[in-house]
């Protein structure tokens, strides 16, 4: 189910509309303001890995390479 994104033009505020198909027809109102001109954003968009890929990634040392084991701030991403 994609997500997609708008912003206000009334009071510049974001939007996220979530919808069932790709295809499906989006009438976006602010969920701020109620304003209906709405400007749709490029949104952000996440590619599914496998569990094996995750964990590959978590043991390539070069990863870990700016990471302070003494600063817990420095593990949030």
């Amino acid at each position: 189910m994609p997500i997609y994104e708008y912003q206000c033009v009334k009071c510049r505020k974001l939007t996220s509309v979530l919808t069932t198909r790709v295809s499906e027809k989006v009438d976006a109102v602010c969920t701020h303001c109620g304003g209906k001109k709405m400007r749709r954003l490029m949104s952000r968009f996440a590619m599914p890995r496998s569990e094996e890929s995750r964990m590959d990634s978590l043991a390539d040392p070069s990863k870990l390479r700016d990471l302070d084991e003494n600063d817990p701030r420095a593990s949030r991403g």
